[in-house]
């Protein structure tokens, strides 16, 4: 323990020096001419949407897309349940329950989307 207590800090000194002089060095180029600085920095649009009624008009386009299968295959599911129901009144409901969340489902979405058409027909009137 003694011997860590007793190195030589002198062989820190150079590699410190080093490292602190090539930042330094960096700074100081860019400190000499301001005007060098020139960054030209272009931000790209990913959405490709201008005004808030575009952005809304495509997120609902999209929710769309993946909604449809998913109300689909709901449907089938249901019609699938009310086949294999064979009287059971149980099953008949859960049939029952998932035909009407399919179609409460699909009210929603379409009527997201012609909400939105009207908000976006009405702004864009103004």
């Amino acid at each position: 323990m003694q011997n860590i207590k007793n190195k030589d800090n002198k062989s820190y000194i150079l590699p410190t020096t080093i490292v602190l002089s090539f930042f330094s060095f960096g700074l100081l180029v860019y400190a000499v001419d301001p005007s060098s600085l020139s960054i030209n920095i272009k931000l790209d649009n990913p959405i490709g949407s201008n005004t808030l009624q575009d952005f809304i008009i495509k997120v609902i386009h999209v929710v769309k897309l993946i909604s449809i299968p998913i109300i689909t295959f709901f449907i089938i599911y249901s019609g699938f349940l009310f086949v294999t129901a064979r009287g059971d009144k149980t099953k008949l409901e859960a049939g029952k329950k998932s035909l009407y969340g399919a179609v409460i489902g699909t009210a929603i979405i379409l009527g997201a989307t012609i909400l939105a058409n009207a908000i976006q027909g009405t702004i864009s009137k103004f």
